[in-house]
């Protein structure tokens, strides 16, 4: 919650301060890029800053109407729209749902929730095409599929029972239109071809005419090579996994690469590309990227705190892991962990069907024209299914954490009742924190915005 003592002058320096603070480790023109992506709309901004959100909310409080101790779980941290996604997992089954586990903390259900809807509504209003009435009954109906999703589990007889997943077959509202785009346009074939072409004599390797790759240095390419042999042993093999795929000895490191000018809020961070070959001949493109404290880690509570240090021990990507294998059923079977010289890198595989749902209507063009939000039925529809998802999330995070700790499951009849016959006070208090908050968001931007140089361009 933003003080309310604060003039619109204190805030507006402290945003700047805060923002300018936090991006410090970056390079100047990492930097600048990034702060050219977060010029370019509110919504952007948002992507680009969640410590603000954690700082105004992380003690708000109205955590307390809805909440308490018994209702904290696994979060994704950073929960936006954009960072749910579609993707393969060690099935090879093309899902929708959470992907991006940079910002997982263990908190308060409710601010995942919070940080979504205030996404939904920075997206209504960058599209211009819902009034907030309008975008105040899509959010309801996102709030009340979360506490559906939440209240069906708890009916749930079979606790080891698989979680749910989202599938083509599993969606709607041009949502399963959207994965079998997806999966019609995409393939690891057409993955490869983009970053690892074939060169002289069928051989790949990555490509540094993309400006999204860079060359790493001899001292770099070693230590990633003498790091694989540790990080095969943080990987968890599930059942459904090929051995050739995932034993060390059978698989070749062809190329490294550095990756550049990805995301928004961890632009700037250390990636590396990695193109192994497996057992069977196969080619994966892993992403070994460093990890640090989750935005939400300095605003939490000591006990918080020491919840997270406990799952880290000392090394976040280690946590990012463990956040990863909690809140997803099945996850990448190439998912661990690496120590370089600069720090703890998480290590996952690039999914060749990564990619989000164009919600933002400059994102739904080719492709994706026919899914452009352009109605309140297909916001509302969308929405219904991003509650639906991060309930189920949630619960199956809380469902993993219990059965490690030995203990019973909680989180879903905690959060049953503490809303029980109150949905729409918790729908209502959803709603007012998003619209108050994206209104804030508008003003911090704008004052961000005035505070840069002539030398930064808004970049799309």
């Amino acid at each position: 919650m933003v003080d309310a003592e604060w003039s619109p002058q204190t805030r507006a320096v402290y945003v700047q301060g805060a923002i300018d603070e936090w991006n410090a480790w970056i390079n100047y023109w990492d930097r600048k890029t990034k702060y050219g992506k977060m010029m370019a709309n509110p919504y952007a901004f948002y992507r680009g800053t969640a410590q603000l959100f954690w700082r105004d909310f992380a003690e708000d409080p109205r955590l307390e109407t809805f909440g308490h101790a018994g209702t904290a779980t696994w979060l994704v941290g950073d929960a936006h729209a954009y960072n749910f996604g579609a993707f393969t997992n060690d099935r090879g089954e093309l899902l929708y749902d959470l992907n991006d586990f940079d910002e997982s903390i263990v908190a308060d259900y409710q601010f995942d929730l919070w940080r979504l809807a205030v996404s939904v509504v920075l997206i209504a209003r960058a599209n211009d095409n819902l009034s907030d009435s309008k975008t105040g009954e899509v959010l309801d109906a996102m709030s009340g599929k979360y506490l559906a999703a939440m209240h069906s589990l708890m009916d749930q007889k079979d606790k080891d029972a698989e979680k749910e997943s989202f599938t083509q077959d599993d969606t709607y509202g041009r949502l399963d239109e959207f994965l079998g785009a997806i999966e019609k346009d995409n393939s690891r074939e057409k993955m490869l071809n983009k970053w690892v072409p074939e060169g002289a004599g069928g051989a790949r390797v990555f490509d540094l005419s993309n400006p999204k790759l860079g060359s790493v240095t001899r001292q770099e390419r070693q230590a990633l090579l003498d790091a694989m042999d540790d990080y095969w042993g943080t990987i968890h093999i599930d059942a459904d996994t090929p051995s050739t795929e995932l034993e060390p000895s059978s698989t070749t490191v062809r190329d490294v690469a550095r990756r550049l000018l990805a995301g928004t809020g961890s632009l700037g961070t250390t990636r590396y590309y990695l193109l192994l070959e497996d057992g069977d001949g196969e080619l994966h493109i892993l992403d070994i990227k460093q990890q640090s404290k989750p935005a939400a880690y300095p605003f939490l509570s000591d006990a918080r705190k020491t919840d997270y240090d406990g799952h880290a021990d000392g090394n976040d990507a280690r946590a990012h892991a463990v956040a990863y294998r909690a809140l997803s059923s099945h996850p990448d079977p190439f998912l661990g962990w690496m120590k370089l010289s600069d720090g703890w890198f998480s290590v996952r595989q690039r999914s060749p069907y990564k990619e989000a749902f164009p919600a933002l209507l400059t994102d739904a063009t080719g492709d994706f024209k026919s899914l452009k939000l352009d109605s309140k039925s297909r916001y509302t529809k969308l929405a219904e299914q991003w509650g639906t998802i991060l309930a189920v999330d949630h619960a199956y995070a809380e469902r993993v954490e219990a059965k490690e700790r030995g203990a019973g499951e909680t989180l879903k009849a905690q959060i049953s009742a503490a809303t029980s016959g109150r949905e729409a006070d918790f729908a209502a208090l959803v709603r007012t924190i998003a619209f108050e908050y994206a209104d804030q968001v508008k003003v911090d931007w704008a004052s961000f915005v005035d505070g840069l140089g002539a030398d930064i361009v808004p970049l799309d």
